[in-house]
């Protein structure tokens, strides 16, 4: 009989999984919490990387690991929302989350669950659907935190706010105590906009903070303590020990100022990312499985001097006294570097006759034949080589006559890119406003202008006479086909007479498959045939 019940028992635990280290959490100022004393807690750990793309360590393996060989108390299953994740195949995606949820529930550590997407307000009623099963399957586990929106673009606070506030509700419907982390602007990195206007009338809301060490320095710290100051409690949801762009390297001495600020303050915080991918935020080198989370010799530098730091904490609970907070520097390299030698290509300048008429272009109306651009009239292949203008909405200054003019008169350029923003405050925010940059460029690409020449000391009149690139700056142009059919028909109408103008229509697609993309193309490029027909 004692042997059964002691069976029970053990069945029992296994069943209901094991408590996390502080049980129920909530938020106090801008403190997380332990519910049932009121002590300020801080929970540390790894976030997987998308759950599309890495799915190989969304298991009890992975999970494991983090809290036995890394002494995580926290991980984040990261669930990809766009580019072939939640929004195409939701059974497949919530699976995974699932299958992290309950490990971390046997392990006994907290999980975050990621709605990992950037453009979150375009699919509300997704995330609501999400949540909402989300807290109702695992109501009354402790273990749970609700990331609703990993990293808002450049956009306002007050225009995420009202998302937040729809999914809060769904979640608290099901689930009246977890917390709920809300993301915030220009890539969750603007806290101090959301502490100017905070989320009322709701419990144990944190806000997400994201950084990388190569990027985000001090300025980026001193609006953390503006938020501070004014009580806003933060979450770290995810930062790089590297650049933005997840790549450099592993900035130790920015990487331990965060640390500091972040263990003085006690807030918690999330590596990005659990990945083998061949890049310099990757914790792992490629090749490296679930089975092998545990493994020293399978870290990258970052991954090594993350886990460092998170073993330098006691272990499962708040963070060390302060002056023993930064990671130790020491970090073995063993990958071989490797040398890309790269060709250098050099184009010599050729002087063409223009075709008769304005406006002049080098080559005249351009064709493909086989696979090359070609002077439609002579079927000779030609070759454009220039400048890209940076994103509109951020770069307005550049988008003018006297840049294309530089770029044909000093930089030999015979192409100019004007690449319009679409989405983070771009066209499908202020529509007129972006046209009328891309207008500018085309009109400067394709007219006349007069130029001082101060060497000659003279005024001398110069035919523009370049190819203009009609950029669609866009990584989701998929999900914005309407707004893209609109626009290009509006350019290929203005301009469709004239051979200057090039259409790109999607600027980058993200990691989707081909026939994804290509019905989208399909679509514009035949809607503008019928516009500009020659």
């Amino acid at each position: 009989m004692k042997t059964l019940l002691l069976l029970l028992s053990f069945l029992a635990v296994y069943a209901l999984g094991a408590n996390p280290p502080y049980g129920q959490l909530g938020i106090s100022g801008k403190y997380l919490i332990q519910a049932s004393s009121n002590q300020q807690v801080q929970l540390r750990g790894m976030s997987l990387w998308w759950s599309q793309w890495m799915p190989q360590f969304y298991n009890a393996d992975t999970v494991n690991a983090l809290k036995n060989s890394w002494n995580a108390n926290v991980v984040r299953a990261a669930m990809g929302v766009e580019m072939g994740g939640y929004l195409d195949n939701p059974n497949a995606e919530i699976q995974k989350v699932y299958a992290v949820v309950d490990a971390a529930i046997a392990a006994g550590i907290y999980v975050v669950v990621d709605w990992h997407d950037s453009n979150s307000q375009y699919h509300q009623s997704q995330a609501i659907q999400f949540f909402a099963n989300i807290s109702q399957k695992y109501n009354g586990n402790p273990h749970i935190i609700y990331e609703i929106f990993n990293q808002p673009q450049a956009v306002s606070w007050s225009s995420i706010k009202p998302y937040h506030q729809a999914v809060i509700a769904a979640i608290r419907a099901n689930d009246p105590n977890n917390v709920i982390v809300v993301g915030t602007p220009n890539w969750s990195q603007y806290v101090d906009e959301a502490s100017n206007d905070p989320i009322t009338g709701q419990t144990n809301i944190a806000y997400s903070l994201q950084f990388a060490a190569g990027t985000h320095g001090q300025w980026n710290r001193d609006k953390v303590q503006y938020a501070l100051n004014k009580n806003l409690p933060i979450f770290v949801t995810q930062y790089m020990t590297v650049n933005t762009d997840g790549y450099g390297s592993v900035n130790q001495g920015e990487m331990n100022a965060w640390w500091n600020l972040l263990d003085q303050n006690k807030i918690s915080h999330l590596n990005w990312a659990i990945e083998d991918k061949d890049e310099p935020t990757a914790a792992f080198w490629p090749g490296t499985n679930a089975q092998q989370v545990g493994d020293d010799s399978k870290l990258t530098p970052s991954g090594q001097f993350v886990k460092n730091k998170l073993k330098s904490y006691p272990t499962g609970t708040s963070a060390p006294p302060l002056g023993s907070s930064p990671a130790p520097s020491s970090v073995t390299t063993t990958k071989a570097a490797t040398t890309t030698k790269a060709a250098t290509t050099t184009t010599k300048a050729v002087t063409v006759t223009p075709p008769t008429g304005t406006p002049a272009t080098p080559y005249g109306r351009l064709a493909i034949q086989g696979k090359y651009l070609v002077s439609a009239s002579t079927g000779l292949p030609v070759q454009l080589h220039g400048m890209s203008l940076f994103w509109s909405q951020w770069m307005a200054q550049y988008y003018n006559q006297a840049t294309v003019t530089a770029l044909k008169c000093s930089w030999n350029t015979n192409v100019v890119r004007a690449a319009m923003g679409v989405e983070s405050g771009g066209y499908l925010d202020n529509k007129q406003a972006e046209l009328q940059k891309v207008y500018a460029v085309i009109d400067a690409a394709i007219s006349g202008t007069f130029s001082f020449i101060p060497q000659h000391f003279f005024i001398h009149k110069i035919l523009a006479g370049i190819y203009v690139v009609v950029d669609w700056h866009d990584h989701n142009a998929q999900y914005h086909q309407s707004q893209a059919i609109e626009f290009f028909a509006n350019i290929s109408q203005k301009y469709g007479n004239y051979p200057n103008i090039i259409y790109e229509t999607y600027n980058e697609p993200l990691q989707v498959s081909w026939s994804s993309v290509l019905k989208v193309n399909t679509v514009i490029f035949h809607f503008e045939l019928k516009k500009a027909v020659n």
